[in-house]
């Protein structure tokens, strides 16, 4: 019969190899949530005017044809437009598809919250604490609200990326482990 012997290093051990596989995965979350928030929106263009383009403030909606123009006038600047961003024009996500990036704040919000003690592994929180009317802004695009469809990001990660998170654990508590440190 094996009989069990109380280790406290090997225990301190296992806790640390714990939480660094949880903030690997917490890590990897953020970046693979970034990446899906960053693809190009395929809705809906909208024009701003260049007083309302440092606001954020749309002042209509374009057809493709329109934007086009846009750009291609924008191009023809003394500092020419690079991008449809710079020709003062946003197209939106269409309802479904991921949240398409205009100022980049949201993007920019979404954060990683560790908190570590020797007594337990940790506590990982991803997410974004950017506010609208005093709402998350995460939850209204990931679920919609009553003047935006759904822009769900965060579901399809988690959906799909149960395989690339137990890989991070794996690869981080192993490391731990075999560092020993």
């Amino acid at each position: 019969m094996a009989r069990f012997v109380r280790n406290p290093d090997f225990a301190k051990l296992l806790i640390a190899a714990v939480g660094d596989g949880l903030e690997a995965i917490a890590i990897g979350l953020q970046g693979d949530v970034i990446q899906m928030a960053s693809k190009p929106g395929r809705g809906r263009y909208y024009a701003r005017d260049a007083k309302a383009k440092k606001r954020g403030n749309f002042i209509g909606e374009l057809s493709e044809s329109q934007a086009k123009q846009l750009f291609a006038e924008a191009q023809n600047r003394k500092r020419p437009a690079k991008s449809l961003r710079q020709a003062g024009v946003h197209q939106a996500s269409a309802p479904g598809d991921p949240p398409a990036i205009d100022s980049g704040n949201y993007k920019d919000s979404i954060q990683t919250d560790i908190s570590r003690s020797e007594a337990s592994p940790q506590e990982v929180r991803v997410g974004t604490k950017l506010m609208v009317s005093g709402k998350s802004l995460g939850r209204i695009l990931e679920y919609g609200g009553r003047k935006i469809a759904a822009r769900p990001h965060w579901q399809p990660v988690l959906l799909t990326g149960g395989p690339k998170a137990l890989k991070r654990f794996e690869y981080a508590a192993k490391r731990r482990i075999r560092l020993g440190a």
